[in-house]
């Protein structure tokens, strides 16, 4: 009887420990889950950061080349209206000219 008692006495305390290892185990599997979730998050925030970043750097740089392309068109537009004005005032002159001489030669 006292070998019963002593038998289960031991298996108690096995259990007993057991059950603690257990606990202990499932503790850390959890800290370390929650730790990789954790890491995970911070990962995913500094990403989406860096893309949102990114996509600020992308609006910004659409709407300097949108800038740079207008004000090129404007520089084109005066460029063609100043030869148009010199290629008038040229035919202009030369049609002066030409009266004159005409008008010389009937003097």
């Amino acid at each position: 009887a006292k070998e019963a008692q002593s038998r289960s006495v031991v298996a108690d305390t096995i259990e007993t420990e057991l059950k603690a290892v257990e606990r202990k185990l499932a503790a850390g599997i959890s800290g370390e889950v929650e730790e990789r979730k954790h890491h995970h998050d911070n990962l995913k925030a500094a990403l989406e950061s860096k893309v949102d970043g990114a996509n600020e750097a992308r609006a910004e740089l659409a709407k300097e080349l949108t800038q740079a392309i207008r004000a090129t068109e404007a520089d084109l537009k005066s460029l063609i209206h100043k030869e148009t004005d010199e290629r008038q005032l040229a035919v202009h002159l030369e049609a002066q000219e030409r009266k004159s001489a005409d008008d010389a030669m009937r003097s």
